[in-house]
């Protein structure tokens, strides 16, 4: 028998159920096993205050819920999803079962566990007659000079709000994967952040687990993998040390303000107000890049991929003579090799052991090895991810267009 349909299964006969009723149990077979969990990644705060960034998650009380993070546990996450019932949104409450655990799922769990302040009179999710326009988020998130129309683009956003774009989506209301641009739902979030709207981080936390809940049949990542497998755990919930663990989003810190410097210093190119802003930044990018001193950094880019171009980008010889084509044809011989050193690396160590080890290491070949899959797609999509790379190089070498 499938263990799946079996409600009085219990994993590793350590004594409990997994599932509330058999109902549940085809829940989980036919919708939930399948889908991506979604696991919040640390952010290191201190690395931000320059920026303000710890001083507004202070202000909050948000501190805690950017820290500690771990791997989640996969099937634990999505049994909770399956084991949620009599959901009431107007009530603001939920029931579910845990592997033996009855509970109340309401905001407070969340505020409890992460000592987040309850807001009353909330300002955010924007009431319709309270949104504010397209014009008025452009203005507060990117550069003055914009003017791309309706829709944010990471390239045009000031470093502050980029930095806080990278939090948002990797610990705080929506934990996603970092897309190549902000959507609309983050540029609210972001607005609101920066525009001081009172917000009850708990009740948004719950009602992103309560939406997703209530429409089982949706296709999207099951979001805080980690805060429901850390929970979990304080409840007294069995977790066997040997389940299959969803790494975290990748560690937001200093590292990542710097390849983010690297949009803003050649897009602001012609000004020095970057340079003079943040001279210990611009000197360490340059450093990185191997650029000498008082060299510009017009030929620096940021990987959206980090750790991938971080690595192909130390073995690219990007002489004058270069066309683009041997250019590309250099990134993916580069990308080539060290996608096949990762596997070997990779089979080699995907063991139980892997879990105990610092997360960087799994976080770092997990990063890798996404990006190495959605590069190797097609060469269309490799040309759309360097063309900003592409362009700049071609500027900085004298060729012509084409």
């Amino acid at each position: 028998m499938d263990r799946c349909s079996n409600p009085s299964f219990s994993m590793g006969n350590r004594g409990y159920d997994r599932f509330k009723e058999p109902k549940v149990a085809e829940k989980y077979r036919m919708v939930y096993r399948n889908r991506t969990v979604k696991c919040e990644g640390n952010v290191v705060m201190d690395d931000f205050v320059h920026l303000g960034l710890k001083q507004m998650f202070e202000e909050r009380g948000w501190l805690e819920i950017c820290q500690e993070h771990e791997f989640a546990t996969k099937e634990l996450v999505h049994e909770f999803y399956s084991n949620l019932y009599d959901l009431n949104h107007e009530k603001v409450s939920a029931k579910g079962y845990l592997r033996g655990l009855r509970f109340e799922f309401t905001p407070d769990t969340i505020a409890t566990f992460y000592h987040l302040p309850r807001v009353p009179n909330s300002g955010f999710p924007y009431a319709e007659d309270d949104l504010p326009s397209a014009t008025t988020v452009i203005q507060e998130l990117c550069c003055s000079e914009y003017n791309g129309g309706h829709k944010v683009s990471h390239q045009e956003m000031t470093l502050k709000a980029r930095m806080l774009d990278k939090i948002v989506a990797s610990s705080i209301i929506i934990p996603s994967s970092y897309t190549s641009n902000p959507s609309a739902d983050t540029t609210l979030i972001l607005y609101a952040l920066f525009s001081g709207v009172k917000i009850d981080l708990a009740y948004c936390m719950w009602d992103a687990i309560f939406r997703v809940a209530w429409c089982p049949n949706g296709t999207e990542g099951l979001p805080f993998g980690s805060f429901i497998t850390r929970w979990a755990r304080s409840m007294g919930v069995p977790i066997g040390p040997d389940e299959e663990k969803q790494a975290m989003n990748q560690t937001i810190n200093k590292q990542t303000e710097r390849f983010s410097l690297a949009y803003v210093s050649r897009r602001d190119d012609t000004s020095t107000n970057v340079h003079q802003e943040f001279p210990g930044l611009v000197d360490a990018l340059r450093h990185d890049m191997g650029l000498h001193p008082g060299q510009r950094c017009s030929l620096a880019y940021v990987p959206r991929r980090d750790d991938v171009k971080q690595e192909v980008r130390g073995g690219l010889d990007v002489a004058p003579q270069s066309t683009i084509q041997e250019l590309m044809t250099s990134i993916q011989a580069g990308l080539l090799v060290l996608h096949n050193d990762l596997v070997e690396f990779w089979a080699e160590f995907r063991d139980d052991t892997l879990v105990d080890m610092q997360p960087t290491v799994p976080e770092l070949l997990t990063s890798i090895q996404v990006g190495f899959a959605a590069l190797r797609n097609g060469h269309d999509e490799f040309v759309a991810e360097f063309q900003v790379e592409i362009d700049a190089w071609r500027d900085d070498m004298g060729l012509p267009p084409g």
